[in-house]
């Protein structure tokens, strides 16, 4: 696939052992799962099985790719202890499956061009809270029945930052659940209302009648966390990541991080918005993510089958760290893309790598 067999050769020694470990997972799954996606339409809600008890992090999943999508459950649980009660926290994640925004890529990669969100359902016994919607009329329309699936109370959805396909469906799951307050912090809150118009004209461009007429805005969230039955799930300010005001959702009593686009699994990150200043930047936020010593960090954009394994912190971090130095020695957006993708030869959604080096080629794109 992407004829990368002879690249690879000459530069495993080029890549953290931690990394190439990694990828080597990940690479026996994703030759599975591109078989399958070449059967199946372009868009896939997939809700992974998997069961833990006390660590997070490991995945009894299976996909039969040659039929619809079952929705299934990646489930975990962890029980915490207080003075006075025995409360267990668990968390699902949820997956769409669609075409990458960027069409536009260098021949040859297609086969790769698509991209999954993902949507973690947090929850106690009776209340949950969402971490980040889909943005389709039909992916919300079956989160939404997911979620119902469950019988537990959504009480709120966070939303983690400004791209509005993570929070396109507030309204749709609304109209679902009329009690659930929709929120993020303030910063986020204005970035939306900043950008709205056109990430709307953008996505209904790419996604023709797809796009609710009115996707929802989150409200300011009041307070410094949002309480799930008796525990505090957390807001971790990360700055500058895929984009501005970005942030993350910590729940420290199980050791998750939903991590929004500050990581990514299996997926290259979008670099369109970034430039030299804001990948330092990001790299900061990575390092503030992985001094809460997480045992699950779900990350926005995920291949669906991965485990939510914190190393995923490290890979994000060293992609950057690569692009930063591949940036600096090249001269041309293909002669950057092509010396990353000898470096990650099967990460999805090549699209958005393509869109980040012709931003740093750009004279606008290292200030």
């Amino acid at each position: 696939m992407l004829g990368a067999a002879g690249r690879r050769a000459g530069t495993a020694e080029q890549v953290r052992v931690d990394v190439h470990n990694i990828r080597m997972r990940r690479r026996n799954r994703l030759n599975a799962a591109r078989r399958a996606l070449a059967k199946r339409s372009d868009v896939i809600l997939t809700a992974v099985t998997g069961a833990t008890s006390g660590m997070m992090g490991a995945s009894n999943s299976s996909h039969e790719r040659d039929t619809p999508p079952t929705p299934r459950d990646q489930e975990h649980t962890v029980t915490t202890s207080s003075s006075n009660r025995i409360a267990p926290i668990e968390y699902r994640v949820f997956t769409a499956t669609r075409p990458g925004i960027n069409p536009d890529l260098p021949a040859g990669y297609e086969s790769l061009a698509w991209v999954a969100n993902s949507a973690t359902l947090i929850h106690g016994t009776r209340d949950a809270v969402l971490v980040d919607t889909f943005f389709t009329l039909e992916h919300s329309g079956q989160l939404a029945d997911q979620i119902a699936a469950t019988g537990k109370s959504l009480t709120h959805i966070y939303i983690t930052h400004a791209h509005g396909d993570h929070f396109f469906g507030i309204n749709t799951l609304k109209a679902r659940f009329p009690s659930v307050r929709a929120v993020a912090p303030a910063s986020v809150v204005e970035r939306i209302q900043t950008r709205l118009e056109a990430d709307t004209q953008l996505l209904r461009a790419r996604f023709p009648g797809q796009i609710p007429d009115d996707p929802g805005v989150p409200d300011s969230l009041d307070g410094a966390s949002i309480e799930l039955e008796g525990q505090s799930l957390i807001p971790i300010e990360t700055g500058f990541t895929d984009s501005a005001d970005s942030t993350s959702l910590h729940v420290p009593s199980i050791g998750l991080i939903a991590a929004g686009d500050v990581v990514y699994n299996g997926i290259h990150p979008f670099l369109a918005e970034t430039n030299g200043q804001t990948r330092l930047e990001w790299i900061d936020a990575l390092d503030k993510l992985d001094a809460l010593e997480p045992r699950a960090v779900v990350a926005g954009h995920k291949i669906p089958d991965n485990d939510d394994d914190p190393g995923n912190i490290a890979a994000t971090r060293t992609y950057l760290r690569d692009f930063i130095r591949l940036e600096q020695t090249t001269d041309t957006p293909r002669a950057l893309f092509d010396a990353m993708i000898e470096l990650y030869p099967d990460r999805a959604n090549p699209g958005s790598l393509w869109g980040g080096a012709i931003a740093a080629k750009s004279p606008a794109g290292n200030p």
